[in-house]
């Protein structure tokens, strides 16, 4: 089983309910390598897709997707048909947007997951 982590950064303005006017950017990268633990390996970009870039590793395995979108995450996870897993847990979405603690500033927040066959993608 690999481990993941996933980054969201989201711009002032915009949440992963209703998306916004400005895009937020996901990565979601696999922490543990296929084989041995603790040391480099090469992840090879494929040409991206509409906002989506994905790397696999030696192996052709995906280690780590990119992905800048406006959209709801919801709709997004289903555009690019993403395993939703990537965006952490719907429950916190709407804590990511309270305006009083977030109007006007960007910011972001980090979750990590066991990976599910199929993983990244549904």
């Amino acid at each position: 089983m690999n481990n993941w982590i996933a980054l969201i950064d989201l711009p002032a303005g915009t949440d992963g309910v209703h998306g916004g006017k400005n895009p937020w950017h996901l990565q979601a990268l696999r922490i543990t390598p296929a084989g041995d633990h603790g040391h480099w390996w090469e992840a090879n970009a494929t040409e991206p897709d509409r906002g989506l870039t994905v790397f696999r590793d030696e192996n052709d395995q995906v280690c780590r997707i990119v992905l800048v979108s406006s959209e709801p995450f919801e709709s997004a996870a289903l555009t690019y048909n993403l395993n939703a897993r990537v965006f952490g847990s719907p429950t916190l979405w709407p804590l990511a947007h309270r305006p009083q603690s977030r109007e006007g500033k960007s910011f972001g927040w980090v979750w990590t997951f066991d990976e599910e066959s199929p993983f990244p993608f549904r």
